[in-house]
């Protein structure tokens, strides 16, 4: 087999392994092999049943620990990884938002509301089905024949909200955005030409402020939005501020980008077939859209090019390897001979694994970042090279986060850790040699 690249994108850093989780104080109300066997849910992939395969790793710890909590094990007592999942991912009422992948859409989609499902969505161009379901009815959802994977919300940014993109925002306001000057857009203006006749639409969160800025002068009272799809949240806003002051005679449109890559890329693809734009600009990034290959959101980009569209990108300030500020890492898989620390060895189940030698060691360090996503070069849905993400604590001995997911031939190349400010090491055990890259930025759109 060649030897290909493997792909690691986080704004933290990456390792390959599993899940981690001291061995938890035995619940009551449950039989003592289903004690053995959740406990293992924290500290062994091992026992892993084929529809929890289907699991992405934090969604099965947080179905786990839902099912121990029910039986009486205090919360206190689950991993804080898990406590964190479970406080983000889980309403109050016990409702989590799931993104299903199938190929039979309509079915599982009806299935799925057959469970009480809150805010469903159907997308049969992307084999994707988005909901709110009752988190202890996940379990069923991946016991279908016809569901190849189940994850919780796809985590995104938009690129005003790292604090190094902060000086980039536009002024807020009745006030003309620098951009203006910067691109001496007077100019062009001068001659008469604003941009009438072209439609710019902008997908971002949301438009909250927008009527706020249309008192102000600062957008016309044209805007529109795409049906359903105004979003929430300001960086829309700020953007359709820039356009205005950028082409004030074009139309101005929006559409969210949330929250899923599958209801982006159905923007995307509605925002010029049924709105007409003629230039699309986006700011967000998805954090598991592909590195090797065209994910639902480039491959809208193609359809709506190719129907002679021109879709810009925010390139964002992600650093750079000359400033010493690059978050990204990419390159083959080269196995380390460095000792496995036990705390992987036990989440890994106690079987062998291999750490990535990141050249003198078997990790990465970075500081300060929130997560880190590790890609590498297996097709979409069909993946059964099984990589894992550990982030460690600056011993190497505790795991502060980790993404371990199943690749048994039907899931995504792709491990996410979410981790709060962290500081710590990364390494990897993988399967087959494939190429990777580790970065802390967005995949590139083609």
């Amino acid at each position: 087999m060649r030897n290909r690249s493997w792909r690691a994108l986080p704004a933290l850093a990456a390792f390959m392994a599993a899940t981690l989780g001291p061995a938890l104080a035995a619940p009551t109300g449950l039989t003592a092999p289903e004690i053995a066997r959740f406990q293992a849910v924290f500290g062994d992939r091992t026992q892993r049943t084929p529809a929890e395969q289907k699991l992405e790793s934090n969604l099965l710890a947080a179905v786990r620990a839902n099912a121990l909590a029910a039986a009486g094990l205090p919360e206190e007592s689950l991993p804080s990884s898990v406590r964190s999942f479970l406080a983000g991912q889980v309403s109050p009422d016990g409702f989590t938002f799931v993104v299903i992948r199938t190929k039979a859409v309509p079915a599982v989609a009806a299935a799925v509301e057959a469970l009480g499902a809150r805010n469903l969505s159907a997308f049969e161009a992307f084999d994707t089905v988005t909901a709110e379901v009752p988190l202890q009815f996940v379990p069923a959802i991946a016991q279908r024949e016809d569901v190849l994977q189940v994850g919780p919300r796809e985590e995104m940014e938009t690129s005003s909200r790292r604090e190094d993109r902060q000086a980039l925002r536009p002024k807020i306001g009745a006030v003309t955005s620098e951009a203006v000057a910067a691109h001496d857009t007077t100019k062009v203006h001068a001659t008469g030409i604003q941009g009438a006749g072209s439609k710019v639409c902008v997908i971002s969160d949301g438009t909250d402020s927008v009527p706020a800025r249309i008192t102000t002068g600062d957008l016309p009272a044209s805007i529109q939005a795409l049906a359903g799809q105004a979003g929430t949240g300001d960086e829309g806003t700020a953007m359709l501020e820039i356009v205005y002051d950028m082409a004030p005679g074009a139309s101005l449109f929006f559409a969210t980008g949330n929250p899923s890559v599958a209801q982006m890329a159905t923007n995307i693809v509605n925002l010029r077939n049924v709105l007409g734009c003629h230039i699309i600009v986006d700011d967000i990034t998805y954090f598991n859209e592909p590195a090797f290959q065209d994910g639902p959101i480039s491959q809208a980009v193609n359809t709506v090019t190719a129907a002679g569209a021109l879709f810009l990108s925010s390139a964002a300030n992600s650093g750079n390897l000359t400033h010493g500020t690059s978050g990204t890492f990419e390159g083959d898989f080269i196995p380390s001979a460095a000792p496995v620390p036990a705390a992987i060895t036990t989440a890994e189940g106690n079987v062998a694994v291999t750490l990535h030698n990141f050249g003198a060691l078997p990790y990465a360090t970075i500081t300060g970042s929130k997560r880190v996503s590790l890609k590498w070069s297996d097709p979409l849905g069909a993946s059964a090279n099984d990589y894992d993400v550990f982030v460690m604590d600056p011993t190497g001995t505790s795991i502060l986060a980790s993404s371990a997911s199943s690749q048994t031939g039907t899931q995504d190349p792709v491990e996410i850790a979410s981790c709060n400010n962290c500081t710590f090491p990364a390494g990897a055990s993988p399967a087959a040699p494939r190429a990777a890259p580790s970065a802390t930025t967005r995949p590139p759109r083609r």
